[in-house]
């Protein structure tokens, strides 16, 4: 990692926002978890549920010299751009709970999505309607990829009870 000579790291995350509690709770666990390491120093942004606000904010880390990129993207698509352009500056990219449309990052910490929602809809269509029936799909964000592979995932889940019909999405 390029650090410099006091042996001090500079790390940015690039939060998709504030206000929902589970990335509220994600920024606390942060923030104690570098606050334990004296030569890692952490700042960590509001993207307001905004993919500009945060691509701005993620082109300044950038801009900054930051050591490390730690982002949750807020939405797949627009978060490509300037995520692939830190990691192609030579800073590590690290990946929370969201992903972008390449493979330009150094990792990925998050759930197998596909597999959350093809878990669910097997449990749907085994155990709550194992004769059949109506389902309506109440869906995430369609913009962030967790959102669409737990979807995807949830109808491969219901497909092997041929008496499920997904209704409304």
């Amino acid at each position: 990692a390029r650090c410099g000579s006091t042996n001090q790291f500079q790390i940015g995350y690039a939060q998709s926002n504030f206000a929902e509690p589970y990335r509220a709770a994600t920024d606390d666990q942060m923030k104690k978890l570098f606050a334990s390491v004296p030569q890692f120093h952490l700042t960590i942004t509001d993207g307001t549920g905004d993919a500009g606000v945060q691509a701005t904010q993620i082109k300044a880390f950038q801009t900054q010299g930051v050591d490390l990129l730690i982002s949750s993207p807020q939405d797949t698509v627009p978060g490509t751009p300037p995520i692939t352009a830190v990691y192609q500056a030579g800073i590590p990219v690290i990946l929370l709970d969201r992903t972008i449309s390449t493979d330009a990052y150094t990792a990925f910490i998050g759930g197998d999505n596909v597999a959350i929602g093809k878990m669910a809809g097997q449990y749907v269509a085994t155990k709550l309607l194992p004769n059949g029936g109506d389902v309506a799909i109440v869906e995430g964000d369609q913009a962030t990829q967790p959102a669409l592979d737990r979807q995807n995932g949830f109808k491969a889940g219901v497909a092997g009870n041929a008496n499920i019909h997904v209704v409304a999405e």
